[in-house]
């Protein structure tokens, strides 16, 4: 494993994790609102014997840089983060898996300011096209009680069910929260990018999986295949059943083949059969 920091075009220092050999295919990976990197380590590692997996923070969130202004958090500058950890691990057209708003944002940034062709497919792991009407009670800290009221109840719609995952883990990822200033995550929930240029892509045979938990508690992962279909055409559906909106750490066996055949799929050096980004 090699960690590090990366500097973006703004100076922000971005922290970022590889795993596995840079000779694999590539898929970076990032995670959802207030979250960190720190929730694949326990289940998707495994991954790494057969892919480059690149793990980062996005922009305001854990250990990298949380700008307080609205200016620091730029749609080009969430695609110059990415860029400073394709260079630094010398990435070419990896697949770029975002869970929750990591789908929602930063795919759609990258598709607006380099185009699609940059990524080998995309993965939108349950990914939303919206933001959860939860998300800014999460960033107003003026009441303490109800803050804390909030990233429980956040922290517990993450699962099917809660009380099966260990207290150390629900307690790390609601501890993720905390460093989080509310200028920031209110600044992150609340961006606007422009979906023109990823739409148009997906029209064109952008590879293009999404993969959800049939109990998602956050979001309904047929409803949200609905709103994707006509703008993604070729869209390849994997629905998890006995998995909520963590489907990654809940369903790790099921999550793992779904992501290692699609990139794959995507990656004509190492793959035989298409059938893994075949439209379902």
């Amino acid at each position: 494993m090699v960690s590090q920091y990366v500097t973006s075009s703004d100076g922000a220092q971005i922290y970022c994790e590889a795993y596995g050999n840079a000779s694999k295919p590539a898929l970076v990976v990032v995670a959802g609102y207030t979250l960190s990197l720190i929730v694949f380590v326990e289940k998707q590692l495994e991954l790494q014997k057969d892919l480059h997996l690149v793990l980062y923070d996005m922009r305001g969130h854990r250990r990298s840089a949380m700008p307080e202004t609205i200016e620091g958090h730029a749609s080009k500058l969430y695609v110059d983060d990415f860029e400073a950890v394709c260079d630094a691990f010398k990435l070419r057209k990896p697949v770029f898996g975002g869970w929750s708003l990591g789908a929602g944002t930063n795919i759609t940034d990258i598709c607006d300011h380099l185009g699609a062709d940059i990524l080998g497919g995309i993965i939108l792991i349950g990914g939303i096209p919206f933001i959860s009407a939860l998300l800014p009670g999460l960033s107003d800290r003026s009441d303490v009680k109800k803050t804390r009221q909030t990233t429980v109840g956040f922290n517990n719609a993450l699962f099917l069910d809660p009380e099966s995952v260990s207290y150390f883990t629900r307690l790390a990822w609601m501890g993720c929260f905390l460093p989080q200033p509310p200028e920031a995550g209110r600044t992150v929930a609340t961006r606007t990018p422009h979906e023109a240029k990823i739409f148009a892509a997906g029209k064109t045979g952008l590879k293009v999986m999404c993969l959800y938990g049939e109990q998602d508690a956050a979001t309904r992962g047929m409803a949200v295949v609905e709103v994707l279909r006509p703008h993604f055409p070729h869209l390849k559906v994997v629905g998890v059943d006995q998995a909520g909106h963590s489907v990654f750490y809940e369903k790790p066996v099921e999550m793992n083949k779904a992501l290692l055949d699609f990139v794959r799929a995507c990656d004509p050096s190492v793959a035989p059969d298409r059938s893994a980004c075949t439209a379902q």
